[in-house]
């Protein structure tokens, strides 16, 4: 199982004869472990796949902070135990009733189920594979709300939007600050600083309260964990970008003698 939807939560898993213990369950999706590997040095357990995107990431270190960091095959007793766990088709939510063993669950999810879906590219949405067609045919696309623009987005042109938008930004902000440049000691008569300054901070602060509150896709179901988790991670590198930009144009026309 490769794909977003394959992560098995508590509630997949038929278990009358004990509770799964957490140790079973990966510290990165908290789902279930699938096809585990354990950490050299702390032996911690994760699935494969996550622990091959956070390597993506940070080569060298565990999410545990061991380094260097070596991955191990789980030990042959773990995979026994989950080995013998029955769960729940992924696709119960679109009619499947089947209750599989841990190591046939791959085959009838991807082969012999007869409720198999497929992601729609406009929406994001899963559908049926045998109504896929159909569907995007009258499919809508997802939208995002653009935090700083407000602007209506759809999901596939997010990313490009927002630096298109941060440019645009920038744009607008750089030509007052030459003006700040050129009069940086210059205050009103009350004192308060000039007019690009003040944008300058407003700004900043606004790129701190955006980081905090990225935008979010109001989809249901575990599925959505990751493809959330991306968008949320594009907005805040952008922000990020943002918060440096600032903190170093501050220094510059803000706290200049």
């Amino acid at each position: 199982m490769d794909s977003d939807e394959s992560y098995i939560d508590r509630e997949r898993i038929v278990n009358d004869d004990f509770l799964v213990p957490n140790e079973y369950f990966c510290p990165i999706c908290h789902c279930l472990l699938w096809k585990p590997v354990s950490c050299s040095s702390c032996q911690n357990l994760f699935c494969c796949k996550c622990i091959q995107k956070c390597l993506e990431i940070n080569p060298t270190t565990c999410p545990f902070r061991c380094t260097p960091f070596e991955i191990n095959r789980a030990p042959p007793h773990i995979q026994s135990i989950v080995g013998r766990l029955r769960i729940r088709c992924r696709n119960t939510s679109f009619g499947c009733t089947q209750i599989l063993s841990y190591d046939s669950l791959e085959q009838h999810e991807h082969v012999a189920c007869i409720f198999r879906t497929k992601r729609c590219t406009t929406c994001e949405e899963l559908v049926l594979v045998n109504q896929i067609d159909e569907h995007q045919l009258l499919c809508q696309p997802t939208v995002l709300k653009c935090n700083w623009c407000e602007c209506a987005v759809e999901r596939t042109l997010f990313e490009s939007h927002s630096q298109a938008c941060l440019e645009q930004m920038l744009s607008r902000l750089l030509p007052q600050l030459r003006d700040t440049e050129n009069g940086v000691n210059n205050t009103t008569a009350t004192g308060e600083i000039t007019t690009g300054r003040n944008l300058l901070l407003a700004w900043y602060q606004r790129s701190m309260e955006e980081i905090a509150n990225p935008p979010t896709i109001s989809l249901p179901g575990l599925q959505r964990v990751f493809e959330s988790r991306q968008v949320a991670l594009i907005h805040q590198e952008l922000l990020q970008l943002v918060r440096d930009i600032c903190l170093i144009l501050i220094t510059i026309y803000v706290y200049a003698p």
